[in-house]
């Protein structure tokens, strides 16, 4: 018996298999996991964005804009652009929507830069449901 197998007795009654192994190296992280993860920082940050859009609409003078509801906001590919889901009443043709989302974008940036503190507002991809 060695003497790292001795010493690992006086502690336990038994040895298994993961006993005196690095716990640093026993699990390794894949990298790219750590991508895939939104933040909590992230998520609050795409929720305010929500907030602010959806306020916006409701302040925007025009029927087609003020039917409209923003129901998520995602990181794509990080917070610098973010991609909200759009979701509108039916009746709307999707290229008139975009057209008027594309028409208010800079209107809708600078209601999002007075909700959060960043220095950059970030860009704005939108799907439409």
């Amino acid at each position: 018996m060695e003497k790292s197998q001795r010493d690992l007795l006086k502690c336990c009654a038994v040895i298994c298999e993961g006993d005196g192994v690095d716990p640093r190296k026993y699990k390794k992280r894949d990298k790219n996991s750590r991508r895939k993860r939104i933040h909590r920082k992230n998520k609050q940050l795409c929720s305010q964005v929500v907030q602010a859009i959806n306020l916006a609409f409701a302040e925007i003078d025009g029927e087609l804009v003020s039917s409209l509801y923003a129901k998520q906001a995602i990181p794509a590919p990080n917070t610098s652009r973010l991609l909200v889901t759009i979701v509108t009443n039916g009746s709307n043709s999707i290229e008139a929507v975009q057209r008027e989302l594309a028409r208010f974008s800079g209107r809708l940036r600078y209601e999002i830069s007075t909700v959060i503190h960043r220095k950059k507002v970030p860009s704005l991809a939108f799907a439409i449901e």
